[in-house]
């Protein structure tokens, strides 16, 4: 009971149901930037976030965004940590085919990422030349879905894949697509695409978090979109991107991962949400960064984002790197069945080795 208590959000569930509660089955023409978010706390929590939220001492946001709103309206501290814990993966890469295809990874549990499909598909991809190849990736696909990506010329469908296939289909490729028309939190399909090198073309959706500091994407590796004209261009220049601004790119991208979302970072920023007196002694404090990952944190996922279910992970790891606190985590699973966390980073319990058969952003 007298424990440190820290709810993690990883996004607002009240905001995320108000946005998905304008939708219509139909995509839109365009994929429209955000709107002014609502004035009052109840308008983007739900009755279940709102009581957690006045039962601990202090929330996580994983979204610059979204601690900004929480702050207008809590007296408790609000911090933002990063969500992802990555590493730079870009020095493998052969980008076999860099000119002519296009990545799109995300969870078909999740309907943004379909919606977000099918426009593109019925909007942007009859204005891309017919050498243009689109990689499709994600799980749980819906059968008609799919049929419509079977059935469409140019558009390779690779469902649910284990990840050595990915870093394979990252690898050899430059450009990622993230056309998603509403969502919430910091969405973890462009941070691993940035940890590969990639340029993303999405939507303002898709870079809510990123636009600004601490997170700021690098400018190079994000177009930002609302037309399937603007898609349409912005994939274009993507693939015939020359070889300065390609390396240019690599840079601006691992030196973003390493500063924002390493496990240096996100250690660092737990540290930073504890109460001085929670934390040991500065000696004790001092304990060196492990690199490459700790077997902990690299769970089965090591050539993604990696880490996932990273919370737990992260909190025990930081427990031997000098933290004297149990801290509750609070977690809001007001998901469908089978699904775990929003995007979800979250495993299930028993899962195949090297296999994303979950639901994730």
């Amino acid at each position: 009971p007298d424990a440190y208590r820290v709810y993690n959000t990883h996004d607002l569930h009240g905001l995320r149901e108000q946005l998905e509660a304008r939708q219509g089955e139909s995509p839109p023409l365009l994929l429209q930037p955000p709107d002014e978010p609502p004035a009052s706390l109840e308008a983007i929590c739900t009755a279940q976030e709102s009581l957690i939220l006045q039962q601990v001492h202090a929330v996580i946001s994983i979204s610059p965004k979204e601690t900004a709103l929480l702050r207008r309206h809590l007296a408790k501290g609000v911090h933002t940590v990063p969500g992802y814990i990555s590493r730079w993966r870009g020095e493998g890469a052969g980008r076999e085919e860099a000119g002519q295809s296009v990545l799109f990874v995300g969870g078909f549990g999740h309907k943004p990422n379909r919606m977000g499909l099918r426009w593109f598909l019925e909007r942007v991809w009859p204005l891309l030349a017919t050498d243009v190849r689109l990689i499709v990736v994600g799980s749980n696909c819906p059968p008609e879905l799919e049929l419509l990506l079977r059935g469409t010329a140019g558009v390779q469908f690779e469902g649910s894949v284990g990840d050595q296939k990915l870093a394979e289909l990252y690898g050899r490729t430059r450009l990622s697509l993230a056309p998603l028309p509403y969502g919430a939190g910091l969405k973890g399909k462009v941070v691993e695409a940035l940890s590969w090198g990639h340029r993303v073309v999405g939507s303002a959706y898709a870079f809510e978090g990123l636009e600004g500091e601490p997170f700021a994407a690098p400018t190079l590796a994000r177009r930002c979109c609302s037309s399937p004209e603007e898609f349409a261009v912005a994939i274009r220049e993507g693939l015939a991107l020359a070889a300065a601004d390609a390396e240019a790119l690599d840079t601006a991208c691992q030196a973003f991962i390493e500063r924002c979302f390493s496990a240096k970072a996100q250690q660092q920023a737990l540290r930073e949400l504890l109460p001085a007196g929670l934390l040991q002694t500065q000696e004790q404090q001092s304990v060196a960064v492990i690199e490459p990952w700790p077997e902990a944190l690299r769970g089965d996922q090591s050539t993604g984002v990696g880490g996932w279910g990273w919370w737990p992970a992260a909190a025990g790891w930081a427990t031997t790197a000098g933290w004297k606190a149990i801290i509750s985590w609070c977690w809001n699973w007001k998901q469908a069945p089978g699904s775990y966390g929003s995007g979800s980073i979250f495993p299930k319990p028993a899962r195949s080795r090297g296999k994303r058969p979950w639901n994730w952003s």
